[in-house]
């Protein structure tokens, strides 16, 4: 078991239909994260693995359903 750092940690990454490549902006902002908190190369592995799918199956099954809701231009915030 892990434990959580003692400060609260939050982290909200937002991407639009304008984000380029959203999957590969989630692994690098979880790899960045997690290698923060000090996680071993085999947990970061696992988790930028799992974040991965569930990302670009999000992208893969939503995009292009219909007229964008998105109203800003900006590509990604995190």
């Amino acid at each position: 078991m892990i434990s959580a750092p003692s400060a609260a940690l939050g982290l909200v990454c937002r991407w639009t239909d304008h984000t380029i490549n959203p999957t590969g902006e989630a692994r690098a902002v979880l790899r960045r994260v997690l290698k923060d908190l000090g996680l071993s190369g085999d947990v970061i592995s696992d988790g930028v693995l799992a974040v991965s799918e569930l990302v670009a199956n999000a992208h893969e099954h939503v995009h292009g359903r219909g007229p964008s809701t998105s109203t800003s231009p900006s590509s990604s915030h995190c």
